[in-house]
């Protein structure tokens, strides 16, 4: 029976270290999450702007960019 309160106890302490551990991943993933919407974001307004300057560019020049 002692051997069994000792697992017993073991297994509640792996557990709570499991919880915690698993807390602080999922909050870094929700941040980085976040971070790639920011990004995306981002892309997609500065591929907008490149699209509206691109327009005022001759051909011929930006081909050389493309």
């Amino acid at each position: 029976m002692e051997k069994g309160d000792q697992l017993a106890s073991a297994l509640q302490e792996a557990q709570a270290a499991h919880d915690r551990t698993k807390a602080g991943v999922d909050e870094e993933v929700a941040t980085l999450e976040e971070r790639a919407a920011a990004l995306r974001a981002e892309a997609e307004g500065l591929e907008a702007e490149r699209t509206g300057l691109a327009a005022e560019v001759d051909e011929d020049l930006l081909s050389m960019y493309d």
